[in-house]
């Protein structure tokens, strides 16, 4: 059988696609090495996402620069092997923000893959853009594996060391976590993952968004996670990687259901130090305040019940076990520990009035439709679309609800939620709403939020629109939001599958760009992807060989934040270690929200689905069929009749061309079928032979399912040529004589080769067929 590749011509061949993971380590390797820094420093900034764009996505650049010009610019696309421009487009004026002025550029309609840069023009002040990639799924391929191997850094109570790099991270570390606050008895609370660039553990905190994410993500794309398994246990390691962490939350739940706060520092001295000489990895076994406070063990806190992120651990826990369950793996106790912290919930909420407050809303969804799919229990169900038809209300109301600077969170989370519901539950009642709210939020951030220089969404802050928080000593405890960025990126595109409209994605990739280098330092925010990034970070660890101080793999950093005094954005890039919390420190929500984000960047992958086809097994040498292929659309792409065809694999069929055309002027939707109808020729010599196609996106990559067939080719068969053997003769015409029926009659059982139009008689229409065909013994039949 043929093998599915692309044809070997530039017009249709693509950079990186198609690749195995490991190999994908390699290549993003080597793309890091193409990339092409300004050779000078221009006065003219180039902002582009240093990992690059997506064939099938929005593609934008902007340019900053300190002086205003009130026309527009002009930039290209260059290819970084020989400069050559391939793409030249107009620099829009957009404005002066902060102490700059910004022009932006759209080259969208420009697909075929390979690596670039961009050399840009303003008022004849030129500039160059850091390098990056397009190509089909260049963000998983750049970021993917990074996007999990950030938590195995962030391991708590075991040696770590990167499968992948072979970098030593460091020794067991708090083996004696930890004693109870409440009781003065041990608690076995070793594992998970450090919050933060510290060493604390938070249940109460955001301990299992992250663990939530990394399924998420796993879900959205299973077939390339599943091609990582480097210590061969069967199980890909971006779930290894959620199950360390979901064993952990697993300790934390107390046996009523209530999730226990986290862990602390319990001694004095340099908090600056390695994880394995934290603490001595000893339990103490103390029994009173004063003896375990004369402990090193690190306390483990009880905490109220005034902890929405509760839910978020039940979430975590129950899509855990549903996870595995799907692979036939274990799924140890997380199912039941999932439902003892709803259970827990619900009676809190019971015992407060009865009201439907669970938690963490986007989370409660998620959790009470993952119980009810494992358990069955109405309540969780009825509770999760309550939650649904309750934020639908409230955003349909008061869009302006979660604008505020200190929402983070919220508002990512709650609308894509809302988005994927009326998706995955169109039937429920509450999904109509969903929709109405989805679009509200939508026209909200895109027509009130977002600030039209750089594309970034606003928060409210005190009455005013601004882009970072801030804090008037420009010292105190304020954090930039790329959390914020991230998950508004995934929301809008969650909303884009479900409404379809390209203003979403274009919003989601101006937040998701930001992050990643189109921001007003040039810095790309996800350590690993790119090519200038922070210098350092604020992290206890000390710096292994290799990785330059406090980074990690993949690492999102805190992210920008504002100067009180001038208003102007703030990020360290100074060098300094360790560097300032509020803008450089990791901490697990950022990469959780950056692993959500990743996982909608699926929306812009070509596939589809062959749903039928009438291609024969046999046919007769040299003679023509008429045949029809039928292919769904499974992707969230609109497929063109300029763009988009059935391709013959390998450019190449021994039965027909190798393109196979839409119809001019017809578009195939998402979930929509098309049925290709063309003529296969069979080949005049005898054999077998294999016919095989696939979707092509021209320029870009093959994609979906692949049709193949083994077709045996014989002798070309007569109309009358009942015993195959190459005339039509008297023995022929007993079987006809014996089949015929006249007009009407129904024909004999075993007749159907004699019905020669179909019709479901054998009369004189047929004979007069076999008649024009009839030549004796060796004679070339009529017909």
């Amino acid at each position: 059988m043929k093998s599915g590749a692309m044809r070997a011509d530039t017009r249709r061949t693509v950079a990186i696609t198609g690749l195995r993971p490991r190999l994908a380590l390699v290549v993003a390797s080597d793309i890091l090495c193409l990339m092409v820094p300004a050779s000078r420093a221009w006065a003219l900034d180039v902002l582009v996402n240093q990992a690059g764009y997506e064939s099938n996505g929005p593609k934008t650049v902007r340019a900053q620069r300190s002086t205003d010009f009130a026309g527009d610019g002009t930039f290209s696309v260059r290819k970084a092997s020989d400069n050559t421009a391939v793409y030249s487009g107009t620099l829009s004026r957009k404005g002066g923000l902060w102490d700059k002025y910004y022009w932006e550029g759209d080259f969208s309609t420009y697909r075929i893959g390979g690596a670039y840069y961009i050399t840009a023009t303003v008022d004849a002040d030129p500039g160059n853009s850091y390098g990056f990639i397009l190509s089909p799924g260049v963000f998983q391929n750049v970021t993917g594996n990074l996007a999990f191997r950030y938590y195995t850094a962030q391991r708590c109570g075991s040696d770590v060391t990167d499968l992948y790099d072979g970098t030593h991270w460091h020794g067991p570390c708090h083996l004696d976590d930890g004693v109870r606050s409440d009781l003065f008895t041990h608690a076995d609370a070793v594992g998970g993952w450090h919050d933060a660039g510290d060493y604390n553990k938070f249940p109460h905190g955001f301990a299992a968004d992250g663990c939530f994410a990394l399924l998420w993500l796993y879900d959205a794309n299973r077939s390339y996670y599943d091609g990582f398994d480097l210590n061969q246990n069967g199980i890909p390691d971006i779930i290894d990687e959620a199950r360390y962490q979901a064993r952990w939350l697993a300790k934390m739940v107390d046996p009523d259901g209530h999730c226990l706060a986290g862990t602390r520092i319990n001694r004095g001295g340099a908090t600056f130090v390695r994880p394995e000489v934290d603490t001595n990895n000893t339990i103490c076994n103390c029994s009173s305040m004063s003896s375990c406070d004369a402990c090193d063990d690190r306390w483990v806190d009880h905490g109220d019940e005034n902890t929405p992120q509760e839910t978020v651990c039940c979430a975590a826990l129950i899509r855990m076990h549903r996870v595995l369950a799907s692979k036939g793996l274990p799924t140890e106790n997380f199912a039941a520990k999932a439902l003892s912290i709803w259970n827990h919930r619900v009676a809190l909420a019971v015992s407060q009035g009865g009201h439907n407050n669970l938690g963490n809303s986007a989370f409660q969804i998620w959790a009470g439709l993952d119980l009810f799919a494992v358990f069955g229990q109405q309540d969780c169900y009825d509770r999760a679309v309550q939650c649904v038809a309750s934020i639908s209300n409230t955003v349909v109301a008061n869009p302006a609800f979660y604008d505020s600077i200190n929402w983070a969170e919220g508002p990512g989370y709650e609308l894509g939620v809302l988005a994927w519901f009326a998706r995955a539950y169109p039937a429920a009642p509450q999904a109509a709403n969903a929709v109405t709210a989805v679009q509200t939020l939508m026209n909200h951030n895109i027509g009130y939020l977002a600030g039209d220089r750089v594309g970034l969404v606003r928060r409210d802050d005190g009455g005013t629109l601004q882009y970072f928080p801030t804090n008037p000593n420009n010292n105190g405890f304020f954090l930039g939001i790329n959390r914020l960025y991230l998950l508004m990126a995934w929301g809008a595109i969650e909303a884009h599958k479900l409404i379809n409209n390209p203003a979403h994605l274009r919003f989601a990739m101006d937040q998701y760009n930001w992050v990643l280098g189109s921001n007003y330092f040039k810095v790309c925010m996800v350590h690993g992807a790119g090519t200038f990034h922070p210098p350092s970070y604020h992290h206890r660890y000390t710096p292994p060989p290799g990785w330059p101080k406090g980074a990690e793999p993949g690492v999102v950093p805190n992210g920008i934040v504002r100067t009180y005094s001038t208003g102007l954005p703030q990020f360290d890039l100074s060098g300094t270690y360790p560097a300032r919390y509020q803008t450089n420190e990791c901490w697990l929500i950022n990469n959780a929200a950056y692993a959500m984000a990743l996982a909608g960047m699926t929306v812009f992958q070509d596939n589809a689905q062959i749903v039928s086809d009438t291609i024969l097994t046999t046919m007769n040498a040299g003679m023509n069929y008429s045949v029809s292929v039928t292919v769904k659309n499974t992707s969230f792409l609109t497929w063109d009749s300029a763009d988009y065809k059935l391709g013959a694999v390998d450019d190449s069929d021994p039965f027909a061309g190798g393109r196979q055309s839409i119809a001019g002027g017809t578009t195939v939707a998402p979930g929509q079928q098309y049925t290709f109808t063309f003529t296969m020729t069979a080949p005049a010599t005898t054999g077998s032979y294999t016919t095989d196609w696939r979707m092509v996106h021209e320029y870009v990559n093959w994609f979906g399912d692949t049709l193949a067939r083994q077709v045996q080719v014989v002798p070309r068969q007569y109309p009358g040529d009942f015993d195959h053997d190459g005339d039509v003769d008297a023995s022929d015409f007993g079987h006809m004589q014996t089949c015929f029926s006249d007009i009407g009659l129904p024909r004999p059982p075993g007749c159907e080769d004699a019905d020669f139009d179909s019709d479901g008689d054998v009369d004189k229409d047929d004979f007069n067929v076999f008649q024009r065909c009839f030549r004796g013994p060796g004679g070339t039949p009529g017909c």
